[in-house]
């Protein structure tokens, strides 16, 4: 289900608050963050629930949330099976 178009785009507070005191890295864990235009140019660490990955915005994002850039699940690789002799 979307966002309502009167609420607007959810920012959260705490990196909105970052992102006006012209830090050029912030580090955060919302992954719900829709990107817009003060965003533009920065480097973004993102918490994947694991470790930080490093995001740099570009215009192509606006309108996209955070999350959808990094991946929180691993890869899963199956081990081969030895024929038994």
């Amino acid at each position: 289900m979307s966002r309502s178009v009167y609420k607007g785009p959810y920012i959260d507070n705490i990196l909105y608050n970052q992102l006006l005191s012209n830090n050029k890295t912030l580090y955060t864990f919302s992954r719900s963050t829709v990107v817009n235009e003060l965003c533009v140019g920065k480097t973004i660490f993102v918490h994947n629930g694991m470790s930080f990955y490093k995001i740099v915005i570009t215009n192509l994002m606006i309108g996209k949330k955070l999350g959808e850039f990094i991946l929180s699940k691993k890869k899963v690789i199956f081990k081969k099976k030895k024929n038994k002799k």
